[in-house]
């Protein structure tokens, strides 16, 4: 080493008794967080690190380790209240639903037993009526009003379609000739393209089997121009799906809880006008394409989901929610060398049983045909 080159002595820096005390606490901590019995290993070469009796490291490795498990069972505990809570809160509200069920549903027959006899009234009397009933239940008149309409839908539903009473056929049928035969009823009385007429009898095989589906695409036949055959080719579905329910006038009300208890094919022509005066029977169709979604209405849930069938002008244009969920058929006039058989829909027994070994479970059109 030369002469001009020194050793520099780094001073010797205390360590304060708070910074032993801190140091001490951190290295106790981890060795409590080693796996069971681990830290014993460790514990002689830590207190002569720290320059403490190793009686004093352990006790405080073993505090440590018995504040952590005292913590954990009372974090368990508290667990095992906070779950105890919920779920006495879950039993308690499923107790006031079940009040709530019961209340609501001795109230609807209540209003259905006052509905039957104002059926036959004059209008006043049932407005009327209608008002003291609203009253007596404490009810909005309105709503009243809405149920009894409702209600009325579904009984000249129900009167409607007690001539079409349709059993499926019990036996297999071919598919191929099954659309064969749903395609040549269907272009006996309108003319659509030929991918149209594939897709409408497609559809209207998928009516008939709606228990495995997750949706539930809408027919929406759209008239370009004025005597396109919207409303014939209606009249001829109608014949070809199970439970038809068409109406000229639905409310939101109606639709929702006829289609909750009879699960129809819903039939609606003159959609685009309806929609326009009726927002809640758009978001009603809307609801309906998917499987599983409910419509709350006074304390019960309603299932709006079946098959849709629907007619628009097309002077006016489909709602975009409605056109990305339906099958669109756009329709002209048909021209005047194209000749079809008028649809004259008659009355069957409902005794009669629908179906032949080539129609699979879908009825014959009820039609008498001329040129």
């Amino acid at each position: 080493m030369s002469s001009d080159e020194k050793v520099l002595d780094f001073p010797r820096v205390e360590v304060t008794p708070e910074e032993s005390a801190r140091r001490v606490m951190v290295e106790a901590t981890r060795l409590a967080s080693l796996a069971p019995g681990e830290w014993r290993l460790w514990i002689d070469r830590s207190a002569e690190r720290l320059r403490i009796p190793r009686a004093t490291l352990q006790d405080l490795i073993v505090a440590i380790i018995k504040n952590s498990e005292k913590m954990a069972r009372d974090a368990e505990t508290a667990a095992r209240r906070q779950e105890l809570a919920v779920r006495r809160e879950q039993e308690r509200k499923q107790r006031e639903q079940e009040r709530i069920d019961k209340r609501t549903e001795h109230k609807r027959k209540e209003k259905e037993k006052a509905f039957e006899s104002l059926i036959s009234l004059p209008n006043e009397q049932q407005q009327s009526r209608l008002g003291e009933l609203a009253k007596r239940l404490n009810e909005d008149v309105t709503v009243i009003r809405d149920h009894f309409t409702a209600f009325v839908g579904m009984q000249s539903w129900a009167a409607s379609t007690d001539s079409w009473n349709v059993e499926l056929w019990p036996d297999p049928v071919e598919t191929h000739a099954l659309l064969q035969k749903i395609s040549a009823k269907i272009r006996k009385y309108i003319v659509l393209r030929p991918e149209a007429v594939i897709a409408t009898a497609l559809w209207t095989m998928t009516a008939w089997a709606p228990e495995g589906a997750t949706h539930s695409p809408i027919l929406a036949a759209i008239s370009v121009e004025p005597d396109s055959g919207k409303s014939t080719l209606l009249g001829v579905l109608r014949f070809l799906v199970p439970k038809p329910f068409v109406s000229v006038e639905p409310t939101g009300p109606s639709v929702y809880r006829t289609v909750d208890r009879e699960h129809p094919t819903l039939i609606i022509d003159e959609a685009d006008d309806l929609f326009c005066r009726k927002s809640d029977l758009r978001a009603i169709v809307n609801a309906g394409w998917s499987r599983g979604t409910r419509i709350p209405r006074q304390g019960r849930w309603y299932d709006p989901f079946c098959p849709k069938i629907l007619g628009i002008l097309g002077k006016t244009k489909l709602p975009r929610t409605i056109a990305s969920r339906s099958i669109i058929l756009k329709m002209w006039p048909k021209s005047p060398m194209k000749k079809l058989r008028i649809l004259r829909t008659l009355m069957i027994p409902s005794s009669q049983r629908f179906g032949a070994s080539s129609h699979g479970g879908l009825p014959t059109t009820s039609v008498s045909s001329r040129t």
